[in-house]
């Protein structure tokens, strides 16, 4: 069964949530995706490759069916988004690899000072992770 990492609105108390829980998803803890950084798009949080830094989110343990079914809810077939495997690591230290969904639709590197911006929290949070 596949660990999902998810940030932004699939995280518990934001509005796509839900989608984890009609799944019926299995919290396993808090954790950092790292070598991913996460930028405001348009009002939309994305990930992006960035080593050295790390976004803060949750992992779930979910079946391969539920998460096809997730796939199509965050756009995959669509190209917004794609699913790629990434290393996260639990508050405990422990690291594992889990799927996380980066953007796909264009390449934000190009647009970031345009349209994107890093968030202040994220930068604190990517911080708090460089430190430990």
């Amino acid at each position: 069964m596949p660990f999902l990492f998810v940030y932004g609105p699939l995280q518990r108390g934001h509005k796509k949530h839900y989608v984890l829980q009609k799944e019926f998803a299995t919290f396993l803890g808090n954790a950092f995706a790292l070598d991913y950084e996460i930028y405001d798009c348009l009002s939309l949080p994305v990930a992006v490759p960035s080593k050295g830094c790390a976004i803060q989110g949750e992992v779930y343990l979910l079946d391969n069916f539920a998460l096809f079914r997730i796939d199509n809810t965050m756009g995959v077939n669509s190209g917004f988004f794609e699913r790629k495997k990434a290393t996260v690591m639990f508050e405990n230290g422990i690291t594992t690899d889990a799927d996380i969904y980066i953007f796909s639709l264009f390449d934000v590197s190009s647009v970031r000072k345009k349209f994107c911006r890093i968030t202040d929290r994220e930068k604190q949070q990517t911080s708090a992770v460089k430190a430990a």
